[in-house]
């Protein structure tokens, strides 16, 4: 990522623009330049290196809130068997959404996975270390089945609209290769 060059700006910096906050660290982020003043929002956003070598844009807000303590790797490394881990949605929140967003429970979600040999219903491959998705339709509520987030992405991009699907794939078969 292209980090500014200011050195001239920090010494004459103008009323209303952040503090430089090159070299400064929290957990397991430092600060290794402006990244960019976002414009619209009327922010400025830091280029921020992680223990991990991953590099991150963080608004000033962001940064002097102590909200932005890693590139999100730290919550990985803990892995579940660690007492913070926090990745994901708990049981509680999960059983809550499930009800709330379609009207199923843990269970029912369970018996689906199973009834898949815990695979998508449209690609079959199996999600490494994430849940499947509720597929539903979203005129009636009915529940479709379980798929990835790459197929549950591609139908909501087709709006789970059949003719288009036929479109894409009379496209694919003629330009295929």
């Amino acid at each position: 990522m292209f980090i500014l060059d200011n050195s001239d700006y920090w010494r004459k910096r103008p009323r209303g623009t952040p503090k430089d906050l090159t070299g400064e660290r929290h957990q397991s982020l430092q600060v290794i330049g402006l990244a960019r003043r976002d414009g619209r929002l009327s922010r400025y956003m830091w280029l921020c290196r992680c223990d991990c070598g991953k590099e991150i844009s963080v608004s000033t807000g962001e940064w002097n809130a102590k909200r932005a303590k890693s590139c999100g790797c730290s919550r990985l490394r803990k892995g579940p068997d660690h007492p913070n881990y926090k990745h994901g949605l708990t049981e509680t929140r999960r059983k809550t959404d499930l009800r709330k967003h379609y009207g199923i429970t843990v269970e029912q979600y369970d018996q689906m996975l199973v009834a898949q040999n815990y695979v998508c219903a449209i690609c079959g491959e199996k999600e490494d270390g994430k849940r499947l998705h509720v597929d539903h339709c979203h005129s009636s509520g009915r529940i479709r089945g379980l798929l990835c987030g790459s197929c549950n992405h591609g139908l909501g991009r087709f709006k789970d609209n059949i003719e288009s699907l036929h479109s894409a794939i009379k496209y694919l078969s003629r330009n295929g290769d």
